[in-house]
C-alpha cells in the first residue's frame, strides 16, 4: 500500500513539473500563459523566476531547461539577455 502511495505521488510530482515546463514553453514561444482562473494573459518575459525555496527547485530548474532546449529554445544567462 506504501509503495502505491509512493508511486502515485510521484508520478504526481512529475506532471507538476511537466505542466510548469509546458508553461514556460508556451511562455517564450508564444508569449501566453495561462492565469489560475484559465485566462490567457499575453505578455513579453526575458527571464524566469523560480522559488529556490521550494525543495523541488533545482529539479524544476533542470527540467524545464531540459524542455525548453527540447523545444528549440535558447537558454541563455540573464546578463547576456540583459546586454541586448
Amino acid at each position: 500500500m506504501e509503495s502505491n502511495q509512493a508511486n502515485a505521488a510521484a508520478v504526481r510530482a512529475f506532471r507538476v513539473l511537466e505542466v510548469v515546463a509546458e508553461r514556460m514553453v508556451r511562455l517564450v514561444k508564444e508569449g501566453v500563459i495561462r492565469s489560475a482562473e484559465g485566462k490567457d494573459i499575453h505578455l513579453t518575459a526575458h527571464s524566469i523566476c523560480l522559488h529556490g525555496d521550494n525543495p523541488a527547485a533545482v529539479e524544476m530548474a533542470r527540467h524545464i531547461r531540459k524542455t525548453l532546449e527540447a523545444n528549440g529554445v535558447e537558454v541563455r544567462k540573464i546578463r547576456e539577455v540583459l546586454k541586448g
